[in-house]
């Protein structure tokens, strides 16, 4: 895969996906990522993007709620 900024090669790799949810910090470890070796240059592809917004939806509830939230795994 070439990168769209600078045509560089793209390499898979993961990386911690860090945001805040009411105040609290929330990680999430080994989400694939591709990087350009380039120019660095980065993105999600949709289907990782998507599993975290349903992840984040389902913490969310359970920061609100009585109950934990879930442990959900990104394949």
């Amino acid at each position: 895969m070439k990168c769209s900024v600078c045509k560089g090669t793209m390499v898979q790799e993961t990386t911690t996906y860090k945001t805040e949810i009411d105040g609290e910090e929330i990680m999430i470890e080994d989400v694939p990522i591709w990087v350009c070796e380039q120019c660095d240059s980065s993105f999600l592809d949709d289907d990782v993007i998507e599993a975290i917004e349903d992840m984040l939806a389902s913490l969310e509830k359970g920061l609100g709620g009585d109950e934990p939230p879930e442990e959900i795994e990104l394949d």
